[in-house]
């Protein structure tokens, strides 16, 4: 059928397989691209899924809808030793569809899982397992154990939902982290069902990054396209539509694929059919295994006969004349054995009538067509093309008067023609046959079985109409096509241009007219709708002629830039330009055989060319302006010319010599003739005037040049001196004598009986004599041939088509009644439940809508919309349209993830035929009364067989206003043993409160390990989960020793103090220590620090100052130096200690401090000078009382300036009273804080300056 698509899938994954005992064969990729040349690649397998490739292409069968394939062309394989190990991860979606039939997705991704686990060579290749929902887990690191893989996957659980991003991306387990530790070829198999959001990209770059492919296996529906694409860039590949009967083959395939086999690639050409569906089989015979995959085929592909052009109108051809056109017909894609040639009278095929005649492809065949009519009413027929071909375009041909009806009916309604239903709203189409597709028609349709019609569309042209359905439900329908001549009776049609028309002109047939106009651009429009045909641009200045050839083939127009230009009326393309005019060209018209041209200017030239567009004369008509010139309708040997000064001028012009004065001249006793014509039969001339009073239209009979025979004047009224701008004759059939049409200046064309020049009446349509809706004045009138309508053309920018009369030529009606009806359907509500925010279930429903009609539909399109159409999202695989049958009911999967609390609603929305209806989506979005304030806790590298513990971790708040009971503690995972939750498990919290718990992990063996610690809650959202991740390492015993030497300097001097190592272990420092932190300890009053720290706290008297270390060092063993300033304090010598070092990173280290002392030396033992107050810059008084009863008082002293910040904390160090935050001004200050709001227990009470801390603690009782 036309409009079929070719689907040019060149990569497209096809595996249906017949397995037995001796192996599988599956077809990966097809390639038809190049029809009837096509390719498929070919994996066969042995029993065990190995590939076999010790075979030809003779051991294969190949079929097309069937039928066998005469040859194949080629089997080339690529054998590659099987060499490949793997590293693999499992990348299960936990949230596979679950349900009770046992092959539900979720157990099938279970047997996927376990059919890699039993395929790879351990230990050589080896695998890691991991899930995913809203979290990512690691369900068993990378491992070489069978039993440990197969045990991690039958333990496997469903979820509720999950995203894609989660997979690949989320921390802590996400699979390309996985498998990233792979020692081999690493290798992702991504099992799923999933749709929705994936960032393709940036998975694609983190895999080629990392040197990992993925390997997408979709069960039971068709792979989302950025999976797909996830799939192939990353070099890895994708099977989807996954079912029971094909995982074998399908762990084959990507096994294979994984392992660097390639699949052989067999190459035949296709047999040419005439089929639109297809499907190929490749077979191999002698271990009965078969694969196959189905395409479609579009029209433009097959053998195929077109002709151009695509259909003939031979019109109007006298009875006793014949007439002959031509066209041809071309083979297409292939040879086409023509059989015969049919057409049917009285037409005939005088040249190209061919029998058993084999037209090569894109070889054309020339056909003549004779026309020779017995009578003038319409006819229409079909040539026939007997032949081999797949399509014919159809080839119609009509002929006969085209206002005269057919004898015989020939149009016929195709659709709508009885039992058909039609949708309200939709867009349906009528289609008849019968006429040509440039006829006109008109449309109507009944809804009361014909006792009343009401118009569907007017002018209607193609052979096929679309057709909104009106909202008029009936069983009792019909459509009935007129075919009427003219179109549009009762009304103007009116043909637009941008300036002036300066003429307008019906061709021979009428259905075309033509326009010139000043804005230098002529129109050929069809006649019976005013569609624009042809748009001739080609003059630089204004137009003042256009006209046909009698023949129809050409297009004549005359502009003021001089030239004269030919068109053709085939294609609108420009022929010719005749350029032999020195002035403004002002008319051109054509003889009555066609064979010549005339054509008058400005300067009195007059020219006659032929059809070679060659000059066969010139004559000079006049020493002024001709402004018309035009040839004699029974001798074309005679012009007859319009002349400035008033003259009519007849010449001989094959006899004519320059200098001959004319044959014939008329005076209008006027200054300017602007137009003359003969009659019909050329026995009169009328000549216009322009100029004099009054100014009036003479007809003289042709051979009396005085007096005129009358006079004709548009002056109406007293005062009236209105210009004949032109006049054309016509014989009128069913008036039955002579018409004169005149235009003029008073924006009016009138009629008049051409014998006497006296007013004539047609019609009541046509007021008296006069056709008035221009604007402007008018500057051309004529009829059609048959007198049916009459074209006039304005200088308002528009030529109008007046129609006079109306006949019905033919009409068809429906064979039967069709049924107009609304599409009825009904969608079913659905309710998510409570979903915590940002977290989300998948849920499928198996009734979410059902047509209610009596008929089959299409649902067009399904969307989410509504105040939350964000919250909720269509999982399902949807391509549309979704043909559903009478009763029918659509199942969907859909999501909910809630963006924000309470009741959330959405619509679901189904496009149907006519309208759209929408049944409501709704979930709640609720918020966990326990909050879990880290969602993953991350322990990072712990030695095998140590322990850390997060101390006193605030883990999770009570968020409600209510006490919380928490009612279960409890890990789950895998790697459960190696963590512990150390605290109470079951234990009620109040409002706004933390549940203060001690995580530990403590791994048994080397590697990465997960598991999730839950809290069961009687609050909304139970459980509330927290993930654990830890690595164990190896355990090193590293050992060192940072250490201070001994110092000594004078008060006032600016020393430099090494940090240095020694005692390094064997095994060094462990690359996973960034560095060390430690504390350095000194007399606060003697030394003061000025680089090299961090941070500076005095604490009685003593500067404990933080120093971060690093791990590298020179030849010195100086990790780092701090630089001091020396002043007189209260004492001479103090110690440099370092202490609390530890390690920053992963790994462990015994460290030993070594401290040194600094002695300051040049002092006088009496009265010296003191650098530094002996309290050091700032002091921190005992807090009154202590314990403290409601309030304390406290007492500082600060020497330096800035922000000084005094505050109270609790042993876990949060900060429960902030007593002042501003800038202090040197000296003591003192402050009374209430505590009788504190809970009884021991506090600090810690003073910050900008350069020193002082920390003391004070005990409250209540």
């Amino acid at each position: 059928m036309l409009g079929k698509i070719l689907i040019f899938s060149v990569f497209l994954i096809f595996y249906n397989v017949c397995a037995n005992a001796q192996g599988t064969m599956s077809i990966v990729t097809k390639d038809f691209s190049k029809y009837p040349a096509m390719s498929a690649s070919v994996f066969v397998f042995d029993a065990n899924g190995n590939p076999v490739y010790n075979l030809n292409k003779n051991n294969f069968v190949v079929r097309d809808n069937g039928l066998n394939v005469p040859t194949t062309n080629s089997y080339v394989c690529s054998a590659i030793p099987d060499t490949t190990f793997l590293s693999v991860n499992i990348l299960f979606d936990l949230a596979l569809n679950h349900n009770e039939n046992p092959d539900n997705p979720f157990n099938l991704g279970k047997q996927l899982a376990t059919k890699i686990v039993n395929r790879l060579k351990f230990p050589g290749d080896e695998c890691a397992i991991s899930t995913y929902d809203i979290r990512s887990y690691l369900n068993r690191e990378i491992d070489t154990s069978r039993s440990n893989l197969l045990n991690e996957i039958d333990l496997l659980q469903p979820s509720r939902g999950s995203l894609f991003d989660i997979a690949f991306l989320s921390e802590p387990a996400n699979g390309i982290k996985i498998i990233n530790r792979g020692t081999n070829k690493k290798v992702i198999f991504f099992i799923t069902d999933g749709a929705g959001a994936i960032n393709d990209t940036e998975i694609i770059n983190l895999s080629k990054a990392n040197d990992i492919q993925v390997y997408t296996l979709c069960i039971g529906r068709k792979i989302p396209e950025k999976l797909k694409n996830v799939s192939i860039e990353t070099g890895g590949w994708y099977l989807d539509n996954i079912e029971a009967d094909k995982i074998d083959v399908s762990i084959n395939v990507m096994m294979a694929l994984a392992q660097n086999h390639k699949p052989c690639v067999l190459q035949w050409d296709n047999f040419v059919s005439c089929d639109d569906e297809h499907t190929a089989e490749i077979v191999l015979p002698s271990l009965n295994l078969r694969d196959s995959f189905n395409f479609s085929f579009q029209n433009a592909q097959k053998a195929s006969i077109v002709s151009e052009p695509q259909f003939i109108g031979f019109s109007s051809v006298e009875v006793g004349n014949k007439k002959r056109l031509s066209l041809t017909i071309t083979a297409r894609n292939r040879d086409i054995l023509i059989q015969e040639l049919q057409i049917d009278e009285p037409f005939s095929i005088v040249e190209g009538n061919v029998t058993n005649y084999l037209l090569a492809q894109n070889d054309f065949l020339n056909l003549t067509i004779e026309y020779e009519p017995q009578h003038e009413a319409i006819v229409f027929t079909e040539i026939k093309v007997i032949s081999d071909a797949c399509d014919i375009v159809p080839i119609y041909i009509t002929g006969g008067f085209p206002n005269t009806k057919p004898i015989e009916k020939t149009v016929k309604i195709v659709h709508p023609n009885g039992g058909e239903y039609l949708i309200i709203g939709d867009t349906s189409f009528v289609e008849w046959i019968g006429l040509l597709p440039k006829d006109v028609i008109q449309l109507q349709y009944s809804i009361d079985n014909g006792r009343k019609w009401d118009t569907l569309a007017t002018n209607v042209t193609g052979l096929r109409k679309d057709w909104v359905i009106p909202n008029k439900p009936s069983d009792s329908c019909l459509v009935k096509i007129l075919q009427l001549w003219p179109n549009n009776v009762g009304f103007t049609l009116d043909l637009k241009h941008n300036g002036r028309v300066n003429s307008g002109f019906f061709n021979r047939e009428g259905d075309l007219v033509v326009t010139a106009s000043s804005d230098t651009t002529a129109v050929v429009w069809v006649a019976n709708t005013g569609a624009k045909k042809f748009i001739l641009r080609g003059h630089t200045r204004p137009l003042t002629w256009a006209t046909f050839d009698p023949n129809d083939k050409y297009v004549a127009t005359s502009s003021t830039d001089s030239m004269v230009m030919i068109w053709s009326l085939e294609d609108g393309s420009l022929v010719k330009v005749l350029e032999d005019h020195a002035t403004r060209v002002e008319s051109v018209n054509w003889s009555s055989t066609g064979d010549y041209l005339v054509s008058s200017d400005y300067l009195g030239n007059v020219i006659v060319w032929n059809t070679n567009w060659e000059i066969e004369k010139k004559v000079q008509s006049n020493k002024g302006v001709t402004w018309f010139a035009d040839f004699n309708p029974i001798d074309e040997n005679l012009i007859i010319t319009a002349n400035q000064g008033g003259k009519v001028k007849v010449f001989n012009w094959v006899n004519y010599t320059l200098g001959d004065m004319p044959l014939v001249v008329y005076d209008t006793k006027s200054i300017e003739c602007t137009h003359v014509t003969y009659n019909t039969d050329a026995t009169k001339v009328a000549a216009a005037t322009s100029s004099g009073e009054p100014k009036v239209l003479y007809v003289w009979d042709v051979n009396t040049t005085d007096p005129p025979l009358y006079s004709i004047t548009h002056n109406i009224e007293p005062g009236d001196n209105n210009s004949i701008n032109f006049s054309s004759f016509f014989m009128h059939p069913d008036l039955g004598r002579e018409v004169l049409l005149t235009t003029s200046t008073d924006q009016t064309a009138r009629l008049w009986d051409a014998s006497d020049g006296s007013p004539e009446r047609i019609n009541d349509f046509i007021t008296d004599n006069v056709f008035k809706e221009h604007k402007n004045s008018v500057t051309t009138a004529v009829f059609d041939r048959f007198g049916s309508r009459v074209m006039t053309s304005s200088w308002d920018s528009t030529a109008k088509i007046w129609n006079l009369d109306q006949k019905e030529l033919q009409q068809d009606v429906s064979d039967s009644v069709f049924t107009i009806a609304f599409a009825e359907g009904k969608g079913f509500e659905h309710e998510f439940g409570e979903v915590v925010v940002d977290e989300l279930i998948d849920s499928v429903f198996q009734y979410v809508f059902v047509n209610e009609s009596k008929f089959a539909y299409n649902i067009r399109n399904i969307s989410i919309g509504g105040n939350h159409a964000a919250d909720f999202e269509i999982n399902s695989d949807l391509e549309f349209p979704i043909l559903l049958q009478s009763g029918d009911t659509l199942s969907l999967e859909l999501r909910f993830m809630p963006k924000g609390l309470g009741m959330r609603s959405g619509n679901l929305e189904f496009q149907i035929p006519g309208r759209i209806i929408e049944t409501t989506l709704t979930g709640f979005g609720i918020e966990r009364t326990l909050k879990a304030n880290n969602r993953l806790v991350d322990f990072k590298l712990i030695d095998v067989g140590s322990i850390k513990d997060s101390t006193f971790i605030a883990l999770v708040t009570n968020t409600s206003s209510s006490p919380l009971n928490i009612t279960n503690v409890g890990l789950v995972g895998s790697y459960r043993f190696d963590f512990g939750a150390i605290g109470d498990k079951v234990v009620t919290i109040p409002a706004g409160s933390d549940l203060m718990m001690t995580l530990r992990f403590s791994p048994k063996l080397i590697g990465r390990k997960n598991a999730q610690v839950y809290f069961e809650h009687d609050g909304l959202g139970s459980p509330t989960i927290v993930n654990l991740f830890g690595e164990g390492v190896f355990a090193r015993n590293d050992s060192i020793t940072i250490y201070i030497g001994d110092h000594t300097a004078e008060d006032g001097d600016v020393i430099q103090v090494p940090i240095k190592i020694t005692g390094i272990g064997e095994f060094g420092i462990a690359p996973s220590i960034e560095g060390f932190r430690t504390q350095v300890k000194f007399n606060a009053t003697m030394l003061e620090p000025l680089d090299g720290f961090t941070k500076s706290t005095i604490i009685n008297g003593e500067n404990f100052i933080d120093v971060d270390l690093p791990t590298t060092f020179g030849a010195d063993s100086v990790l780092k130096t701090l630089t001091f300033k020396v002043g007189l304090g209260n004492d001479s010598i103090t110690t440099l200690t370092t202490e609390f070092t530890y390690p920053i990173g992963f790994g462990r280290v015994n460290i030993f401090d070594k401290a040194g002392s600094f002695t300051l030396t040049g002092y006088c033992i009496e009265g010296g000078p003191r650098l530094f107050d002996p309290n050091g810059r700032i002091s921190l008084s005992q807090n009154e009382p202590n314990p403290a009863v409601e309030k304390t008082n406290i007492t500082i002293e600060v020497v330096e300036t800035g922000v000084t910040k005094l505050y109270i904390s609790d042993i876990f160090g949060r900060v429960v009273r902030n007593v002042i935050e501003s800038s202090l001004s040197p000296g003591e200050h003192q402050f009374s804080v209430f505590t009788g709001d504190l809970s009884s227990g021991v506090y600090f009470y810690i003073l910050e300056t900008p350069t020193q801390t002082i920390m003391k603690k004070m005990e409250i009782k209540n």
